[in-house]
């Protein structure tokens, strides 16, 4: 994810990890037809470490970055990873709320 301008700072607004919805990222021998979502406060933490201030941040949507050690969240569902973020001027003066999808 990026802001649009150089001058733009990331705010993360929410995360999601696991499967909310069943018609994103269906797989099609992976289970994709169960709703899931785990540790929330961990993805959350995580993500906003990673990128809350960055002009741009690229994340791996997978459980060894984003789960609690030894864990596996959501095990044997096909997940996606949802983030909802703002692009914040320097200044304060404008944002832009975009939601990424897989």
């Amino acid at each position: 994810m990026s802001c649009p301008s150089i001058f733009d700072e990331i705010t993360v607004v929410g995360t999601m990890y696991g499967r909310e919805d069943l018609s994103i990222c269906v797989h099609p021998s992976i289970p994709s037809s169960t709703k899931c979502q785990e540790q929330e406060t961990q993805i959350n933490a995580q993500i906003r470490g990673l990128c809350e201030g960055e002009h741009t941040c690229e994340v791996a949507a997978n459980n060894d970055l984003l789960a609690k050690a030894g864990t596996t969240i959501c095990p044997n569902v096909y997940k996606y990873l949802d983030i909802k973020f703002r692009s914040v001027c320097f200044r304060g003066v404008s944002f832009k709320l975009l939601h990424i999808r897989c």
